[in-house]
């Protein structure tokens, strides 16, 4: 039982880090206006929205497939980390710290024994 309802935790977790993953990858995609200023007040321009949206939403998409789920969390992991440095240079440093956490998430299911069960076996 308790086995079940770690491995039913693990798809949770997956499933709101792939749901993340998609809605900000489509917010940049379409060029949401709360996007664009971010990246405006963060002295970015605006021109990175297009290629950060496409590999926010591939990782979520090659996370939902059980064959490229490692890559897609380990792309996943990438995006959430750079959005922690842009959130960072924008002078917000708590949540910067607390963005990190969907960063250890993606990592901890991608590489380690615990995140296993939900990765295929070779």
């Amino acid at each position: 039982m308790a086995q079940s309802l770690a491995k039913i935790f693990k798809y949770v977790l997956l499933g709101a880090l792939v749901l993340m993953s998609f809605m900000a990858g489509v917010a940049k995609l379409t060029e949401m206006p709360h996007e664009v200023e971010f990246f405006e007040l963060a002295s970015i321009s605006t021109a990175i929205l297009l290629p950060f949206g496409i590999f926010q939403t591939l990782g979520a998409a090659l996370a939902v497939n059980p064959k490229t789920r490692k890559i897609g969390l380990i792309i996943m992991a990438l995006a959430f980390f750079a959005s922690v440095v842009l959130i960072y240079l924008s002078g917000d440093t708590v949540f910067a710290l607390m963005s990190l956490t969907p960063v250890g998430i993606a990592m901890i299911l991608a590489f380690t024994k615990w995140g296993a069960e939900i990765r295929p076996s070779k």
